[in-house]
């Protein structure tokens, strides 16, 4: 049966497709923006661990977003092991003044539960958090000054197993140098 000759059939298929694709349009023009500032990684075979910034300079008291990343860069599906918080903080992340001090870590805002958790990380994957510092010192509401900061991406101790063999580790990115105008 031809559909031409249907003609009613016709014009709605057609009504129905422009609407998927003005909707799908539209969608992906509101869709949030991925993370695209600074980056910089540090490769342990068969991980990459990566931090990165969503900019390079900030305004005093806007928030910072900071993405972590381990991934899989072998062909082998991995297991990572670690003591876990909430059971999907997988990382941890130092902002450091310029003079090179901790002036705020992460995790020191959590209570440690002992929990362990296992994930699974397939060819090419990887786990991910992103983070929001809030331009505060630790353990204080105070804003930090303008001036020159740095931040890096620090993992936990974990358990790598890889095969049949498995090593405990911890990895560091290097430092990704930011400013708070």
């Amino acid at each position: 049966m031809s559909y031409f000759k249907h003609p009613l059939r016709v014009a709605l298929l057609v009504i129905i497709v422009i609407a998927m694709v003005a909707v799908g349009t539209f969608a992906y023009w509101l869709s949030p923006p991925h993370i695209s500032g600074p980056k910089t990684s540090i490769v342990s075979f068969p991980l990459e661990f990566a931090i990165e910034l969503d900019k390079g300079e900030f305004q005093q008291g806007e928030n910072v977003t900071i993405r972590l990343s381990l991934k899989n860069i072998s062909n082998e599906t991995i297991k990572v092991t670690y003591g876990s918080w909430s059971g999907s903080m997988y990382f941890d992340f130092h902002i450091l003044d310029e003079n090179g001090i901790v002036i705020y870590a992460f995790t020191h805002n959590y209570a440690y539960y002992q929990s362990v958790v296992a994930k699974m990380i397939g060819p090419s994957k990887e786990l991910t958090s992103i983070c929001i510092w809030h331009q505060v010192k630790d353990y204080s509401a105070s804003q930090v000054p303008r001036g020159s900061y740095a931040v890096k991406g620090l993992s936990r101790l974990f358990r790598l197993t890889a095969g049949d063999q498995t090593i405990e580790m911890t990895l560091e990115t290097p430092t990704i140098a930011f400013t708070i105008t």
